[in-house]
């Protein structure tokens, strides 16, 4: 086996060299064809896409799907990497754009999730309906953000990236990624402010 250190769970690798790995990973799964190769790339990074996946939707059937159709396109488009930033952040940032557009295609088809379903498992059924409906309209409000403010928010919030990994990402000074997350947090309060008051 080519990557037995990325294959055996519980291995821990420093970030870099996990990165450097990954890189490696991609580049022999695409260029060689090697499916042990890509299984291990897989296996590394599916946990923190469909964790992202599920912050940004909110439904775990809809998260897989994102998270499945991601590594699709992380083959498809490997070949751009360039290996000048973390191959986690590279797939994050396709994460993103993946989930904002399952979550445009939901919309469109009209497709509502059931959150009440949780109901059933809650001790406090009326409380476990608003905090979906809570949930809901965050997610709703972030799709409604200018598309440079919402992907701030994407790789920051849902990611989990640094201020400095997202502006990095995005290509953006580190001020400007900040000042966007503050126009950002300030347009959602207004918008969440407005939903609250029925408006």
């Amino acid at each position: 086996m080519p990557f037995p250190q990325l294959a055996v769970a519980g291995t821990e690798l420093s970030r870099a060299g996990r990165d450097d790995a990954g890189a490696e990973l991609l580049r022999h799964a695409v260029d060689k064809g090697d499916e042990v190769a890509w299984q291990c790339l897989v296996e590394t990074h599916h946990p923190a896409v469909l964790r992202q996946a599920m912050r940004a939707c909110g439904d775990a059937g809809t998260a897989e799907d994102i998270a499945q159709e991601v590594f699709i396109k992380v083959f498809r488009s490997a070949r751009s990497f360039r290996g000048d930033r973390p191959l986690a952040h590279w797939i994050a940032r396709i994460t993103s754009t993946t989930a904002v557009d399952a979550l445009r295609r939901r919309r469109e088809q009209h497709a509502e999730i059931d959150e009440a379903r949780t109901v059933a498992h809650g001790q406090d059924p009326a409380g476990e309906v608003t905090r979906a409906e809570s949930r809901s309209r965050v997610r709703e409000a972030v799709m409604r953000l200018p598309g440079h403010l919402r992907d701030v928010v994407m790789l920051v919030t849902f990611a989990e990236l640094t201020y400095e990994d997202a502006a990095h990402e995005l290509g953006i000074p580190l001020r400007t990624a900040m000042s966007r997350a503050m126009a950002a947090r300030a347009q959602l309060r207004r918008a969440l402010v407005g939903l609250e008051d029925g408006a």
